[in-house]
């Protein structure tokens, strides 16, 4: 059966596009940075837990078992970092923690967004501490971020990142924030966009972006 050349480049603009596809990256890839003044990040692994942290959420439930824990006080230097990506979206999650938290500001070109709990679980597994969408699938772009104190009373705040979720290819019109990633398993996943998040505010200027995200249980 012979096709028309005009069909077959359809076709194959089609299959090029295809479904967008979420992909998560550990906070131990490369992509991430953690950056700032000595001391102000602890790496915890299986195989490299942090004795002087004063966090201790149960390994079994982040993802691929690491985190970072980074710390700020009153006068101590800025604790920071970024995260570089290429998609059309992303979203950064980490494990929230009750008062001892501090602002987490969030900068992604024009779009700036600040990350604060207010809640009084000790641990929130899953929690999205920042997301943007609507973004070019073909341009990359770094999310960078610094912690500020919060007014909490608690003297050494720390604030724990634990994986991204980056899209790539192009959104439907309709965007829903994708499900957390599956604890326990090893390595970058893909997954299907489905809605998982109830949200308590947002900010931005250029695309969508939210500051301050819980995420309900697994679907």
């Amino acid at each position: 059966m012979w096709l028309p050349h005009s069909f077959i480049a359809l076709l194959l603009a089609v299959l090029a596009n295809g479904s967008p596809t979420n992909t998560t990256i550990d906070d131990s890839s490369s992509s991430f940075t953690f950056t700032g003044a000595s001391g102000g990040w602890n790496t915890i692994t299986p195989t490299s837990p942090c004795d002087i942290c004063s966090s201790n959420p149960d390994p079994s439930l982040v993802h691929d078992g690491t985190w970072h824990d980074g710390n700020i006080r009153s006068g101590a230097g800025p604790t920071t970092g970024s995260f570089t990506f290429q998609g059309s979206a992303v979203y950064i999650f980490g494990i929230d923690q009750a008062e001892s938290q501090p602002d987490i500001a969030f900068t992604l070109g024009s779009i700036q967004s600040v990350h604060h709990y207010t809640g009084t679980e000790q641990f929130v597994y899953n929690a999205l501490f920042f997301s943007a969408t609507g973004l070019a699938a073909d341009q990359t772009y770094t999310v960078n971020w610094q912690f500020n104190v919060a007014d909490t009373g608690v003297v050494v705040q720390a604030a724990l990142f634990d994986y991204a979720i980056v899209t790539s290819g192009e959104e439907d019109s309709t965007t829903t924030t994708p499900a957390p990633a599956t604890t326990g398993a090893t390595g970058s996943s893909q997954s299907t966009t489905s809605p998982a998040v109830s949200k308590t505010h947002s900010s931005g200027s250029k695309g969508q972006t939210s500051g301050s995200w819980v995420l309900s249980p697994f679907p």
